[in-house]
C-alpha cells in the first residue's frame, strides 16, 4: 500500500500532539512525504533507507550520521507484515527512544483502518459495477459471472426521501450482507439492490426483516423492500430486478403495511401498479365520483375493515368502535353515493377494486403537493 500524504500528514500531526516532538513519515523509497517541520518534507531520509532494508529501528545519534536525517529515532511501519513506510522521531535519544513502540503502534493503527476503508470503498465500487452490468449493460461481457454461486433472489428497498451520507447505510447492511461473501449489493441515492445469495423464502423474509428493524432503530430509515423470483442463470437477473420493482412498487404506491413484499405472492398487485394514470382516473371515477375527496379516506378505511372482517358486521364495528347500526348506515351510505352495494358479491368486487386504484391515486396526489 503507498501511503497517502494526507494520511502520512494526519499521522505525524496526531503523534505530535500525543508526544510534542517533531516526527516525519518517509515512504519506501526514502522521501520525506510529511513532516511537523515543513521544511523537510520532499528530502531525502537516508537513514530510512536502512530502516526499510534491515527491518529494523536505526537510533541515530547526530544530524550528521545519515544524510538528510537528524538525529532521532525511525522506525518501520508494517501493514499485512510488509513495510509501507517509516515513521521518525527527532530529537536526543534519551527523550524519543522510549516512545517508539507507542508511536509504531498508533501509526500501524491509522495506516491499517485507512486500508481497511479503501478496501470497503473499493469493494462497494466493484459491487455497484457488478450491478450496474448485470443489470444495465451487456451481461455476457461481466467476467466474474462463472464466479457467481446460484441461485440468488433480486431485492430492492426504498425509502422515499434521499439521504446525503450513504456511509452509515453502507456499514449496517455490510453487517449482514458479508456474512456470505456471495452477496452483492450497492446504494443509490434513496434505493438499495441486492443480490441475495439464497432462494429460501423463510430465510430472506427473516433476513430483510432484520435488516429493516436495525435500520429503523439506528438510523430511523423506514425501507420497504421489493422482492423477485429467485433465479438460477445470468440471464435471468433482468426478470428478477424488474419482479422486485414491480413488488416494491406495490407495497410503496397502496400503502401496505409490510416491510417486505414478495413478487410470488402477488395477485392483483402484479397488474395494479401498471395501470395507466388515465385508467385509473376514468374508472374511478365512474365507481367512486360521488364521494367527495374528503370523506374517502373516512369510507375507505369502513369499506378495508368491512373486507379484513370478511363482511362480518359484528366484527368489522367492534374493529372501528362503532355501532352495528351505525356501521349499516355507512355502508347504506356508500350503496347511495355508488351505486353498488357492499353487500352483493359482484358490487364489492368492482368497490374493492375501485377504493384500492382510488387509495393509489389519492396518496400519489398528496404526495406531488
Amino acid at each position: 500500500m503507498n501511503i497517502p500524504t494526507e494520511l502520512a500528514l494526519k499521522i505525524v500531526k496526531d503523534m505530535k500532539d500525543i508526544i510534542n516532538q517533531d516526527l516525519n513519515f518517509i515512504n519506501t523509497e526514502g522521501h520525506i512525504i510529511a513532516s511537523t517541520d515543513k521544511k523537510r518534507i520532499g528530502q531525502i531520509h537516508e537513514a530510512s533507507l536502512k530502516c526499510i532494508a534491515t527491518n529494523s529501528d536505526i537510533v541515530i545519534n547526530s544530524d550528521t550520521e545519515y544524510e538528510g536525517s537528524k538525529k532521532g529515532i525511525n522506525i518501520p511501519v508494517h501493514l499485512n507484515n510488509e513495510i509501507v513506510g517509516v515513521i521518525g522521531i527527532t530529537g536526543d535519544r534519551k527523550d524519543v527512544e522510549r516512545f517508539g513502540k507507542i508511536i509504531k503502534s498508533m501509526t500501524e493503527i491509522l495506516v491499517k483502518e485507512a486500508w481497511l476503508k479503501e478496501l470497503s470503498i473499493k469493494k462497494r465500487e466493484q459491487n455497484r459495477n457488478i450491478i450496474e452490468t448485470v443489470l444495465f449493460g451487456d451481461y455476457k461481457a461481466v467476467e466474474f459471472y462463472t464466479s457467481l454461486s446460484f441461485p440468488y433472489t433480486v431485492i430492492i428497498g426504498n425509502i422515499n426521501n434521499s439521504f446525503k451520507d450513504n456511509n452509515d447505510l453502507y456499514k449496517i447492511l455490510e453487517t449482514f450482507l458479508v456474512r456470505n461473501k456471495k452477496n452483492i449489493f450497492t446504494i443509490t441515492s434513496n434505493q438499495i439492490i441486492i443480490f441475495l445469495n439464497s432462494d429460501k423464502k423463510n430465510y430472506i423474509e427473516e433476513f430483510i426483516n432484520s435488516i429493516q428493524k436495525n435500520l429503523s432503530e439506528s438510523l430511523k430509515f423506514n425501507f420497504k423492500f421489493g422482492i423477485g423470483k429467485s433465479i438460477s442463470t445470468l440471464k435471468e437477473f433482468n426478470s428478477s430486478y424488474s419482479e422486485a420493482k414491480n413488488a416494491l412498487k406495490y407495497i410503496l404506491n397502496f400503502k401496505i403495511d409490510k416491510t417486505c413484499m414478495f413478487y410470488s405472492d402477488l395477485d392483483l398487485g402484479i397488474l395494479l401498479p401498471n395501470i395507466g394514470q388515465e385508467k385509473i382516473v376514468e374508472f374511478t371515477e365512474k365507481v367512486l365520483g360521488s364521494i367527495d375527496e374528503k370523506e374517502f379516506e373516512s369510507f375507505y378505511e369502513i369499506f378495508n375493515i368491512y373486507k379484513k372482517n370478511n363482511g362480518s358486521i359484528k366484527n368489522a364495528s367492534a374493529e372501528l368502535f362503532m355501532h352495528k347500526n351505525t356501521l349499516q348506515y355507512q355502508l347504506n351510505k356508500i350503496e347511495k353515493l355508488t351505486g353498488y352495494d357492499p353487500r352483493n358479491l359482484k358490487d364489492f368486487s368492482t368497490l374493492d377494486l375501485a377504493f384500492t386504484l382510488k387509495n393509489f391515486d389519492y396518496y400519489k396526489k398528496k404526495e406531488q403537493l
